[in-house]
C-alpha cells in the first residue's frame, strides 16, 4: 500500500510539474498568437470623412488637362481593407450643382503606409473605373491615379476631416 502511495505521489508530482509546464508554454504561445494579430492587423484610423483633391495632368481630352476635381469621401476601415463611397462636390474650385454630381464607390488595401484604391465612378453618360496608389501619414494621403474616364491620370491628395470625427 505505501509502495502505491508512494508511486501516485511521485507521479502525481511529476504530472503537476509537466501541467504547470505546458500550461506556461500554451500562455507564452497565446500571447505570442495575439501579438502578431494585433500588429498585423492596421490601426490606421481611416474611417470617416475625407476630402480628397485629384489633379489632372494626362488625359486624351486636352481639356481635362490641369483641371482639379474635389471629392468628399466616407471611408468604413476594417482590418487592412477599406471601403466606402464618395461625391464629386467641386471643379476648379467651383461648387458641382447637386443634380450634377457623379459618385464613387471603392474599395482599397493597406500595407504599411500604402494605400491601394481601386473605385467605380457613375458618370453620367457611363460607369468608369480606376486606381489610386498613395502613401498615407496620419490624416492624409498623397499619390496618384488612372481612371479609363478620357485615360486620365495625375496626382491624388486627401485629408481625413476630423470635425465629425468619433475615433
Amino acid at each position: 500500500n505505501k509502495q502505491i502511495y508512494y508511486y501516485l505521489y511521485n507521479m502525481e508530482g511529476k504530472y503537476t510539474k509537466a501541467g504547470t509546464i505546458i500550461g506556461l508554454i500554451g500562455l507564452l504561445i497565446t500571447i505570442i498568437v495575439t501579438t502578431i494579430s494585433f500588429m498585423s492587423k492596421s490601426s490606421n484610423n481611416l474611417t470617416g470623412e475625407w476630402l480628397m483633391t485629384s489633379k489632372i495632368t494626362k488625359a486624351d481630352l486636352k481639356a481635362y488637362i490641369g483641371a482639379e476635381v474635389q471629392w468628399k469621401m466616407f471611408v468604413t476601415e476594417s482590418d487592412n481593407k477599406i471601403q466606402g463611397t464618395a461625391e464629386k462636390i467641386k471643379i476648379n474650385g467651383v461648387d458641382v450643382d447637386y443634380d450634377e454630381r457623379t459618385s464613387l464607390e471603392f474599395n482599397g488595401v493597406i500595407e504599411k503606409n500604402k494605400l491601394t484604391i481601386n473605385f467605380i465612378e457613375n458618370g453620367k453618360a457611363r460607369k468608369t473605373s480606376g486606381i489610386i496608389k498613395s502613401i498615407f501619414q496620419e490624416d492624409s494621403f498623397f499619390g496618384n491615379f488612372s481612371q479609363t474616364a478620357s485615360s486620365t491620370e495625375g496626382t491624388i491628395t486627401g485629408k481625413k476631416n476630423r470635425i465629425n470625427d468619433t475615433n
